[in-house]
């Protein structure tokens, strides 16, 4: 391959070489194995750069090598070069060098980065220079200066390549210019080479054409073409993998590696199953890993293998299959390791052949893969038929129709219709041609119908086929709520506080026909968990829970109920869907929104084991049912005087079992006082009650404090006799009845026997529809007459008896004689119906002529410690330790445990059983199940130990940050908190996304305390606009993300005008006398220094304005007017300084020259705003009266003043004047004829504002 496409694939697969090297060890020649690692230091002089392209000047880089398994810590080494050991200082990465890594030490890291941008590696500086005129010595010395490697360079290769080290000290010029910094040097990529080749049914070759669903062979090759002028010749060894990436229109075939060669000869069995059962295939992805591969190859030696696969045409027509191979090359000793990789590709393309599709149209009048209809509706087919063969062709189309759909018609014509299959001749159909053909049908039953079409062309045997569905008659409308607390009833929304428990009812109606199956489908929000449902779902997977549905009639409605938690604030839908013949019929929602818990928060759970907790209980009358409450605290200071009172349904009575003893209670009213909870603090109280009678209600508990925090919580509980029957199949032995019965001989016409079925009522209601079958397997008969009662319904492997009703604890017996054959099973079944749901029962009788032994191993298994929210799997055998079949069972007394099969039979073969463990909803501690197995051949029990322990959950807060408006070139912080919200260890690391992005700490542990992390944001190279950054918390507690975002701005510094004084004017106290027409500012007395100042940067504001005179601070004012009084024992020329500062730390300022002459009195203090009120909507102004002027100050600054316009016509009626400190006021004019009239003005001291207002009549 050429040197720059295997460097682009060395730096492609350098992450998954690194994974590969922690685990690698010896390994003979042609086995597997792995390699011992290698103690010392382990670091070389791997590549000089002495002589770069251009100016040398801060330019020359070391690097170095470690070529063992151990990392090494270079902290304190030195290096050698021209007579000094020069100090190595750590730039960017780690002093430890990992094994099989590189590191640089240039002479100057600013100019190695900015001649090699794309380096991300270690990087160290020294101070070194490099002779380009002779060669010269370089040593590497540890801490204690002992030499760890030392390197001559020739100083006669050319300018601008680097001097490469190769194994055994040969050195040599590198081949590529400006060297491989960090990388693996330039020769080494030649040593390998990968060739990926295909078998076109002559030779092997780069390319094919295929035929959908033939099988494709290919070959992969590996060489090791380590030069021949080296001494040793090195042997070419796999870092664990040879991938394979196989093109859209290729599926592999599992274990079919084959013709494996190494080296020259075929490899043994053992080798080639090893490489099998190491080999993963990824069937969405389309790839291949070998992980066990023989090894290694030997000099000019190669490693090749084949391996199948199916061309599926229908995917895509073409495409590359490309393999890679990561190996490293190493002595016999494995002394050294170098990491290479390489790879090849070959083309698969599929031969042109006819294509058909086949659509229906749907609802919208479109066409689609499928449709839903109604009994009796019209539904019509779209055929396209295209010929993409290079020549025209007559082709043969054949519809299938399947039982349920009806022809009609079509368009063209068929030539021939024989019952339910359609034919048309298409003849002449040019090459890229298409044709169409439309087929209508009416359905006629109830079904998901799929509806095949096929064409093909005889001569050139080619052929294509599609199929389209008919979704009919299935009507299914499902209705999703959730139960709203604050209102008392079922909604469609309800807001749920973090950490509670919300329930859902899902009511599934079936509208159409009947069903023999449906799956009722629930998928809860990302923010939520499953806790429970009623009745117990058959399919749990994180957050989708299914029910299944047997024989679901026809205007039939369920209704299930489920509990979830939510877990954290979010908001989203829950959704419920009906399936049936695995398509969706019916679909509807429930929206939570999940927020904060409250100040004083409270929750209600319940439990009938004291294990599992949950919102709902079922159980019956003289039943324990347990009761859970959490008090919690989640401001962030004490509260007093907290008030907890539990209200039981009547139904329930209390145990007097409270774990903190109530301050009052009776048998369902309970009361507990805490003087105070602490910032945080929780109380955790919990009690059982006995169910004394039947009911469904709620357990309500109420929490208050100071009257100012309330918090409510319920639970529910459903008391109620649960139906339940029992049948037991017995034979008769000569003295008693029994489960199993042993024959000496087996009679030539079948021994005798005697059966007794005992069905009985051993629940608490009464049970209807009895219905009890007996199944006579094979070598069993039944004897005519002898039933007692007789069967309703009878065949020759089948009994079936059929009871109205059984009380209570009501019992029936039913005895018939059959005869025995052979060794046999005989199952009987049981089924009844109540008006509070069904239930059914099952027995198994066994009958044996040779003793049957039940063995099995191991006895017991114990897990250790296992934490919580995991599922673990062990296994063990059972087998017939005796003669003939043995027949067993297994059942279990834990909800935690599965067992799978619960069912089998041996004759002597050994069956193994699956034990699955699920801790999740499991409480710390230790826990242990018993696997109770009955057999006709013995009893047993097989235990399973375990003990759970906590596990870390990852919380942070807040989970965001917007910093705003940022002006470009300034760094801004902020912190959020990191914590381990549950128990264990939680141990974290953070990294952010971005390079402008620091945070501090990067790592971190926590049992529960919370950790500060501090983040800064440099926005120097960011550009003006909106950035953000995600900064990735990463635990073994989940993961989560802290978001930043801010908005970049070139910073323009704030605009000053300066009102007063002016350039060139005079003034006398604090009055202008001419225009501007000096060339300096004169002043007599005092003057009010006036400045205008705005903010022109987003979201900016001016922070404060400060007044210099000589560049001596005089005054600061933070709120417009900007003003500042210039009074006292003032002479002479001085320069006047304004200063703004905006809320950026943005700054501006501007100066003038002034002549002033002050002698330190008269400096006014206020100003004064004056003028006159009239009536609006007159030609001649006519003054009011009695008008109430107020100055009300805006900002704080100033004082309220309020006059009255004067009354004395001609002289002062209408006019009105006020005195004002400086600042900004809001004046308003107020009289009860006249609507009132506002204006905002400035004051400043020792200035005059005219302020004329025309007020409108009422």
């Amino acid at each position: 391959m050429k040197e720059a496409t295997k460097r682009n694939i060395l730096k492609r697969y350098s992450a998954i070489v690194t994974a590969f090297i922690l685990s690698v060890v010896v390994i003979p020649p042609s086995a597997f194995a792995t390699h011992p690692s290698i103690e010392g230091e382990t670091i070389w002089i791997n590549e000089i750069m002495f002589n770069p392209d251009g100016s040398d000047s801060g330019r020359e880089w070391i690097e170095i090598y470690n070529y063992g398994t151990s990392d090494i810590n270079i902290s304190g080494w030195k290096l050698w070069e021209g007579g000094s050991n020069h100090t190595i200082r750590l730039i960017n990465g780690s002093w430890v060098i990992r094994g099989f890594s590189y590191a640089i030490i240039a002479n100057n890291a600013t100019k190695f980065l900015q001649d090699h941008p794309d380096y991300k590696g270690t990087l160290f500086e020294s101070k070194f220079s490099l002779s380009n005129n002779k060669n010269e010595t370089i040593i590497l010395k540890n801490s204690s200066l002992g030499e760890v490697d030392s390197a001559i360079y020739d100083h006669s290769i050319l300018e601008g390549y680097s001097y490469e080290k190769y194994p055994d000290n040969p050195w040599m010029q590198s081949k590529e210019e400006g060297g491989t910094p960090g990388e693996v040097n330039s020769y080494f990529l030649e040593w390998i080479d990968v060739s990926k080749e295909v078998w076109n049914g002559e030779t092997w070759s780069d390319n094919v054409q295929v035929d959908n669903g033939s099988t494709v062979t290919f070959r992969i090759t590996v060489y090791n073409k380590c030069p021949c002028y080296l001494e040793t010749k090195y042997l070419l060894w796999f870092s664990g993998k040879i991938v394979d990436y196989l093109p859209c229109n290729l599926n592999y075939i599992e274990g079919s590696v084959h013709d494996i060669i190494l080296n020259g000869s075929p490899v043994n069995e053992s080798l080639k199953q090893e490489m099998i059962n190491g080999e993963v295939y990824n069937d969405t992805a389309k790839v291949i890993e070998w992980n066990r591969i023989p090894e290694p190859i030997n000099y000019l030696r190669s490693l090749s293998f084949k391996f199948n696969a199916i061309a599926n045409c229908t995917l895509c027509e073409e495409g590359v299959n490309k393999a890679v191979a990561i190996a490293f090359f190493a002595p016999q000793n494995l002394s050294w390791r170098i990491y290479v990789s390489d790879n090849d590709t070959a083309f698969v393309a599929c031969k042109p052949t006819i294509k058909v599709k086949k659509l229906v149209k749907n609802e919208t009048g479109g066409f689609a893969k499928e449709t839903i209809a109604k009994i009796g509706e019209k539904v019509t087919f779209l055929i396209k038929v295209k010929n993409e063969i290079n020549a025209s062709l007559n082709i043969t189309v054949r519809d299938t129709l399947p039982e349920g759909l009806i022809f009609v018609n079509a368009s063209p014509s068929p030539s021939d219709v024989s019952g339910n299959v359609i034919y048309w001749n298409l003849s002449g159909v040019d090459h890229n041609e298409e044709r169409f053909i439309l087929l209508n049908v009416t359905v006629n039953e109830t079904g998901i119908f799929r509806n095949e079409v096929e064409a093909w062309n005889e001569s050139l045997n080619v052929s294509d086929r599609d199929h389209a569905y008919v979704i009919a008659g299935l009507i299914i409308e499902v209705k999703k709520e959730v139960w709203n607390e604050s209102e008392e009833a079922w909604s469609y929304m309800v807001r749920a506080k973090v950490g509670s428990d919300v329930m859902f009812r899902i009511i599934v109606r079936n509208k159409g026909t009947a069903l023999p199956y449906v799956v009722v489908r629930d998928l809860l929000p990302p923010f939520m968990s499953f806790s429970s449902a009623c009745p117990e779902p058959d399919f749990i997977n994180g957050r989708e829970i299914m029910w299944h549905i047997k024989d679901f009639d026809a205007n039939e409605t369920r209704t299930f109920l489920l509990c979830a938690r939510v877990e954290q604030v979010g908001e989203g839908s829950n959704v419920a869907e009906a399936l049936a013949f695995e398509r969706l019929i019916g679909r509807d929602k429930a929206i939570v929104k999940a927020v904060p818990r409250p100040a004083l928060d409270i929750e209600k759970e319940v439990s009938i084991d004291n294990v599992t907790w949950s919102k709902f209980a079922w159980i019956d009358v003289g039943d324990i049912v347990y009761f859970r409450i959490n008090v919690s605290n989640n401001l962030p200071a004490n509260i007093s005087n907290v008030k907890v009172i539990d209200k039981l349904p009547s139904f329930l009575k209390y145990n007097y079992d409270a774990n903190i003893e109530p301050t009052g209670a009776n048998d369902t009213y309970i009361e507990w006082w805490f003087n105070k909870l602490e910032a945080g603090e929780y109380k955790i109280i919990t009690f059982s009650a006995t169910a004394i009678g039947k009911g469904y209600g709620e357990n309500i508990v109420h929490a208050s404090a100071c009257g100012r925090f309330f918090g409510k919580d319920r639970a529910y509980v459903l008391v109620q006799h649960r139906p339940e029957i029992m049948v037991d199949k017995k034979a008769w032995n000569g003295t008693a009845w029994v489960d199993e019965l042993y024959v000496k001989e087996y009679a030539l016409n079948g021994t005798a026997v005697k059966f007794r079925i005992t069905v009985e009522n051993t629940g608490g209601v009464t049970l209807k529809n009895i219905e009890v079958q007996d199944i006579m397997s094979c070598g069993l008969e039944w004897t005519p007459g002898t039933f007692s009662p007789q069967p309703d319904e009878l065949t020759m492997y089948s009994i079936t008896w059929r009871i109205d009703s059984l009380k209570p604890g009501e019992t029936i017996h039913i005895y018939f004689d059959g005869r025995v054959h052979c060794d046999s099973l005989n199952k009987v079944y049981a089924y009844a119906e109540s008006d509070i749901g069904s239930a059914n029962d099952v027995d198994h009788l066994y009958i044996s002529k040779y003793p049957i032994v039940l063995a099995y191993e191991p006895k017991s298994h114990d897990f250790g410690k296992v934490e919580q929210n995991k599922v673990v799997k062990t296994t063990f055998q059972i087998w017939n330790n005796g003669t003939g079949l043995l027949v067993y069972n297994l059942t279990e007394n834990c909800t935690w445990l599965s067992v799978y099969p619960t069912e089998g039979n041996s004759t002597g073969e050994k069956d193994n059983i699956t034990i699955t463990v699920d801790t999740h909803g499991l409480a710390e501690g230790n826990y242990t199940c018993n696997i109770f197995i009955n057999s006709n051949g013995g009893k047993g029990v097989f235990t399973v130990r375990l003990r759970v322990i906590g596990i870390p959950e990852l919380s942070i807060s807040p989970l965001s940050q917007d910093f705003g408006y940022v002006p470009k070139g300034e760094s801004v912080s902020t912190t959020f908190k990191v914590w381990n919200s549950r128990t264990g260890t939680l141990e974290y690391t953070i990294s952010p996304e971005c390079d402008w992005v620091t945070v501090s700490p990067a790592s971190g542990e926590s049992t529960g305390e919370k950790d500060t992390i501090h983040v800064t944001v440099y926005t120097s190279g960011l550009s003006p606009g909106i950035h953000s950054c995600d900064i990735r918390i990463q635990s073994n507690g989940g993961n989560k993300t802290f978001t930043i975002s801010l908005n970049v701005f070139e910073p323009q510094p704030p605009i000053i005008e300066l009102i007063k004084p002016v350039k060139g004017r005079i003034y006398v106290r604090n009055k202008p006398l001419l225009i501007p027409i000096f060339f300096t500012t004169i002043i007599k007395g005092p003057i009010t220094v006036h400045a205008v100042v705005s903010d022109p940067n987003p979201g900016g504001k001016i922070e404060r304005v400060e007044f210099y005179v000589d560049d001596e601070l005089k005054e600061e004012d933070i709120a417009p007017p900007y003003a500042w009084v210039w009074s006292g024992w003032v002479f002479g020329s001085h320069t006047l300084k304004v200063k703004a500062i905006d809320n950026y730390g943005i700054e501006n300022e501007t100066e003038l020259k002034v002549l002033i002459f002050s002698f330190g009195f008269g400096a006014p203090t206020t100003g004064t705003v004056y003028g006159k009120v009239t009536e609006a909507g007159h030609l001649f102004k006519k003054p009011i009266a009695g008008v109430t002027v107020t100055a009300e100050p805006k900002y704080g600054e100033g004082k309220r003043e309020t006059t009255t316009t004067g009354s004395i016509p001609l002289i002062n009626k209408g006019k009105y004047k006020l005195h004002l400190e400086e600042g900004t006021y809001e004046i308003s004019f107020e009289h009860p004829d006249y609507k009132t009239y506002t204006e905002e003005i400035e004051i400043i001291p020792g200035e005059e504002i005219k302020l004329n207002v025309s007020l409108e009549p009422k």
